[in-house]
């Protein structure tokens, strides 16, 4: 990427999180022309090149191999089915996703302009981010409902949470929690939020 200076490789929930995105701003009422991937940052060549045939390469034989993934556990290249992170490891961690945006074209006034959103958290991504994230869409569902707190709350099956509580107000209520802290950067390097 020209904006961010690595080499990425296309992230494997990609399809599905697009799909949702797709559908979150098409509910909302936002603009309808939105293209959206995830791609998996890995910094230079032969490390997008390593990442890019471990994890679909060998990813993939994994997957629908099952000796080889249990000759993998046995020597402990994967680990045991039963085994997950410990406390320790999870809170050692921290989640880190870098968010591009640029008009259609790329350009505005003949200048390629894009918008780089950095968003950092605190915890494991899968376990106490995610865990983070959901506890303020709960508690943004419950005040919405108990207090009419202004948040509009949509219902229905299938909704992310954006469609639920709006975008606004999920940004509002993570930055307020401290879990979580964003940077919003212009192409030309100013800082426009860091919150």
């Amino acid at each position: 990427s020209r904006a961010t200076g690595r080499w990425s490789i296309p992230f494997v929930m990609a399809p599905i999180n697009s799909a949702t995105v797709r559908r979150s701003i098409a509910r909302r009422g936002h603009i309808s022309n939105v293209t959206y991937t995830e791609r998996l940052s890995t910094g230079n060549l032969p490390a997008n090149i390593l990442a890019l045939t471990l994890t679909y390469g060998i990813g993939g034989l994994w997957l629908v191999l099952p000796p080889l993934r249990n000759f993998l556990r046995a020597i402990n290249v994967l680990p045991r089915e039963d085994a997950g992170k410990t406390a320790v490891s999870l809170d050692r961690c921290f989640t880190g996703a870098v968010s591009l945006h640029a008009s259609a074209s790329g350009m505005v006034g003949g200048e390629e302009k894009h918008t780089v959103v950095r968003v950092k958290g605190l915890g494991d991504a899968g376990v106490a981010f995610t865990a983070a994230c959901h506890g303020e869409v709960a508690c943004l569902l419950v005040n919405a409902c108990k207090h009419s707190s202004g948040v509009a709350v949509e219902t229905g099956a299938g909704l992310g949470p954006i469609s639920a509580v709006g975008g606004e107000a999920l940004f509002r209520s993570l930055v307020q929690s401290g879990f979580v802290k964003f940077e919003i950067v212009s192409s030309d390097g100013t800082k426009e939020i860091s919150l």
